[in-house]
């Protein structure tokens, strides 16, 4: 199990860097308003990311602001994701500016938080090269010695 948490990490984290591109597009070429743009983009993306959007759309329409909202989607379906308190964080920033700026700043900082969320997977995918044998390993020695004390 903890091999495959290692494993999902890098796939998550870009399926939320593509989930944040449909976003942008959402916001900069169509002028969706945020609800709608956060609702499409959850209903293409993959879960357990686009359950975040979903999470964060109920929330705006349930009255809360765009940054309260946002945190709430991303801790409500947080246990589900593989993503790490460090990706969290990146993606709890965003969070501050949507809504509340100009396109164009939301844009600028939908593209940062892209690049960060890029260099956390670069760096996942590096510890999930190391550490997936490693804890596969175990969890085979582990198995072995419960045969072996039952036997």
């Amino acid at each position: 199990m903890v091999a495959a948490n290692y494993d999902r990490r890098p796939k998550q984290l870009r399926a939320f860097i593509g989930a944040l591109q449909a976003l942008e597009t959402e916001i900069t070429y169509a002028a969706t308003p945020l609800p709608e743009a956060w609702e499409r983009v959850g209903r293409q993306t993959p879960q357990p990311v686009g359950a975040i959007f979903n999470n964060a759309r109920a929330a705006l329409t349930g009255g809360l602001s765009a940054a309260e909202a946002w945190q709430k989607g991303l801790e409500d379906a947080y246990q589900e994701t593989a993503l790490t308190r460090q990706d969290l964080e990146v993606l709890l920033e965003l969070g501050h500016c949507l809504g509340v700026s100009y396109r164009d700043d939301q844009v600028k900082h939908l593209q940062l938080t892209k690049e960060n969320l890029r260099q956390l997977e670069m760096a996942a995918q590096e510890e999930a090269a190391r550490q997936v044998k490693v804890w596969r390993y175990f969890g085979v020695l582990g198995g072995l010695v419960v045969a072996l004390l039952l036997y």
